[in-house]
């Protein structure tokens, strides 16, 4: 697995842990070199979002959910904290508290 990352300076984040942001701008070279075309995401998805640098993949447990899906622009990720959780919360507070300093990342499969 590929990780992707991007700071949240398109980002929204309301009081109740709800986020939108833009993941991926189509048509641009990103911070890692590459370049993603629209298309790229396959249509809509739902997704867990994973606790801090991707955790969940070592056994932290999810600290929201969300589904990402494209626009003209590029990958758009619709999410909400679990803030019932001490992990959701101290999540979204981190993100709250980082603002547009913040990055967050997405995997994928190593592609050429």
């Amino acid at each position: 697995m590929e990780k992707k990352t991007f700071t949240l300076k398109d980002a929204k984040l309301t009081d109740e842990g709800a986020f939108t942001a833009i993941f991926a701008r189509f048509n641009v070279v990103d911070k890692q070199g590459d370049l993603t075309l629209p298309g790229a995401f396959g249509g809509e998805q739902r997704v867990i979002i994973s606790a801090y640098g991707h955790g969940s993949w070592q056994g932290a447990l999810p600290v929201g959910k969300g589904r990402i899906f494209e626009n003209a622009d590029g990958g758009i990720v619709e999410g909400q904290f679990n803030l019932k959780t001490t992990a959701g919360r101290e999540t979204y507070e981190t993100v709250k508290f980082t603002g547009d300093l913040q990055e967050f990342s997405y995997a994928l499969p190593e592609i050429d």
